[in-house]
């Protein structure tokens, strides 16, 4: 008989991972003992069937025994591998499991949401009536006692057109401050502006005009009044025009070295018993009218100082025409006094002309000198497409002056 049998006959197929001289050292190994164990047997018995009998029995099949030994050589390998095997499992079935509750999760998620904001909605239609009812009732109670208020803006007169362009506040002067309430500008389309209802209180109205007047009233709101309508006249649109400047002078003082110094300005204005004040547009003009009829432009008006009432020199051309071109509105005509004139060739750049102060009346002022010059009128709304005439008269007592200067004055010379 062929000892020891094959050894290979119940080994698996080999491994990746399985060492090359794996197999060939187990075997070699077992071949040597079993062939040790079975000279032993034979030598006891002398039979070489009783010694293989007795040397299987002792060692067991030696192709499960090689088995035995491949596997234990391998175990860990091979249990590491199942672990990991197990672990990828493992992670597998939670990564599974946790998508699954993600999903269920979400799905909870949303259908919290959608009742939330169901229960929102709900609130919110609620909310929505209550303020309705509340804006109702606050409604009911304000008309009971606030007032619809209007303003209505016409032109130079009651009855007359409405004024467009004009730009129109109300101001609440509350006990500590005053606080605008609206703006809205005048248009023809709108006749009156509304500015809904207003609480019972005292207001102010401003008014602008387009080209810059203002005007200012305080009007009152009262519990239970009918809608109050506020009509203010308004001045008309300006316009350009000339003006002339008319004195009479004694034959002896025609064409003298002397000239009228007079202030064109214009006023505060009166419609309605409403004050209209002068927007930035109505500059004050000064102009020396001549004895010969010209109208010199210009002029820093007078100095009262140690040398007498004086006029700074200007070298402006007389007007064309003996006109002023002025904006139209109101103008108001105020003579200053009477300049003593330099030739031209005894002029310098800072040459003054002597003036003599005559009486006149006060601008702003309600009281007058007891010889004032008189001039009519003594203010006017400048219309255009016209000359527009102020007459100024001086009395004999101004005459009397002016020549007592001139004489004195040529006495000086030398």
């Amino acid at each position: 008989m062929s000892w020891p049998p094959d050894l290979t006959a119940l080994l698996p197929a080999p491994r990746d991972d399985e060492p090359p001289e794996l197999r060939q050292r187990i075997v070699a190994e077992l071949r040597d003992h079993l062939q040790c164990a079975f000279q032993r047997e034979l030598l006891l018995s002398g039979d070489e069937t009783e010694a293989n009998r007795r040397v299987l029995a002792k060692f067991g099949d030696p192709a499960r025994l090689v088995r035995k030994l491949w596997f234990d050589a391998l175990w860990e390998k091979i249990m590491s591998q199942r672990l990991m095997l197990a672990c990828a499992a493992v992670m597998a079935a939670a990564c599974i499991t946790m998508g699954i509750v993600t999903v269920r999760v979400a799905e909870q998620s949303a259908q919290a949401t959608q009742s939330l904001a169901e229960q929102g909605r709900e609130v919110n239609a609620a909310l929505l009536q209550q303020l309705d009812r509340m804006t109702t009732t606050s409604e009911s109670d304000r008309s009971l006692n606030w007032i619809r208020v209007k303003v209505r803006l016409v032109q130079e007169t009651m009855d007359g057109p409405p004024a467009e362009g004009f730009k129109v506040r109300i101001d609440d002067e509350a006990p500590n401050h005053m606080t605008s309430i609206a703006e809205k500008r005048q248009s023809t389309a709108e006749p009156e502006i509304d500015f809904g209802l207003l609480a019972p209180g005292r207001y102010n109205l401003n008014i602008t005009a387009p080209w810059g007047d203002n005007f200012i009233r305080t009007f009152y709101v009262r519990p239970g009044e009918s809608p109050l309508v506020q009509t203010v006249v308004c001045p008309a649109p300006p316009v350009e025009g000339d003006i002339a400047i008319d004195v009479t002078w004694p034959d002896d003082l025609v064409n003298k070295p002397i000239g009228l110094f007079c202030f064109v300005y214009s006023p505060q204005r009166d419609l309605s018993n409403d004050t209209w004040h002068s927007g930035p547009y109505a500059k004050s003009n000064s102009v020396l009218i001549t004895s010969s009829g010209d109208l010199i432009p210009g002029g820093e008006g007078y100095i009262d100082d140690s040398e007498g009432p004086r006029l700074r020199v200007t070298d402006s051309a007389p007007l064309p025409n003996a006109l002023i071109r002025s904006t139209g509105g109101a103008r108001s005509l105020e003579v200053a006094g009477v300049v003593l004139m330099s030739q031209p060739e005894q002029r310098t750049e800072t040459n003054y002309w002597p003036m003599v102060l005559l009486a006149r009346r006060e601008r702003n002022r309600n009281r007058s000198s007891s010889m004032p010059v008189t001039v009519f009128p003594e203010s006017m709304i400048v219309k255009g497409g016209t000359v527009n005439h102020w007459k100024v008269t001086l009395s004999d007592v101004h005459f009397e002056a002016i020549r007592a200067a001139l004489r004195e004055r040529a006495e000086e010379q030398p």
